[in-house]
């Protein structure tokens, strides 16, 4: 017999109330309880690649946020002085409410957003 795939609820942020523009994937069951991960795509900027590769990770049974940080309600429209403040708030937020344990890795689709912002993810990743 064949298991039914369940599908989860997730969770949405938006900047107005909560600082980023998000969506918490969390899976039907969690294998790895306590971990999650922030994905969010390279320059192009789409959060649907964010959300992709968040669903990726859930199902495979991981907590996983997609994070968007251009081109969308309350964010910069093009891809020039982005702030880091919604990732902070993400990985803040994320802690605070689902990962009493600390483990929190963050996942980007390119390496170029984050070169000069190392020092600041770091201590966002708590």
């Amino acid at each position: 017999m064949r298991e039914m795939a369940v599908r989860t609820t997730n969770i949405t942020y938006c900047v107005k109330a909560d600082g980023f523009h998000g969506e918490l994937f969390r899976p039907k069951k969690d294998r790895y309880p306590g971990k999650a991960l922030i994905c969010f795509g390279g320059s192009d900027g789409r959060f649907e690649l964010s959300r992709m590769l968040a669903h990726v990770f859930q199902a495979q049974g991981l907590t996983a946020l997609a994070l968007a940080y251009v081109m969308e309600e309350g964010l910069p429209k093009q891809f020039c002085r982005v702030p880091i403040d919604p990732l902070e708030a993400a990985a803040k937020r994320l802690h605070r409410e689902h990962l009493p344990e600390r483990m929190l890795r963050i996942r980007r689709k390119s390496y170029g957003i984050l070169r000069k912002r190392r020092r600041v993810l770091h201590t966002a990743a708590i």
